[in-house]
């Protein structure tokens, strides 16, 4: 639901939105969204996978789970950017 809800402003503003991201926007824009995606992320982690224990995820995983969280949001920061 808050996918559908991120979707919808980003259409209502695309206009903005794209100004803000082009490359004479503010470079400070895009990586406040990333801040905010990160923020997002953390608070829905315990949501989508219970209370995993990142240090513990790491070491099961071949990959860290910060690689896995920064390829996750800025795959969909950009596909929302385009």
């Amino acid at each position: 639901m808050a996918f559908n809800h991120t979707l919808a402003f980003c259409n209502e503003n695309k206009h903005a939105l794209s100004n803000l991201l082009s490359s004479n926007g503010d470079m400070q824009f895009y990586q406040m969204i990333i801040e905010v995606a990160n923020n997002e992320f953390d608070a829905r982690v315990p949501y989508l996978f219970g209370d995993i224990n990142i240090k513990e995820a790491n070491v099961k995983s071949s990959l860290p789970f910060s690689f896995i969280k920064t390829l996750y949001i800025n795959t969909i920061v950009n596909l929302l950017m385009l």
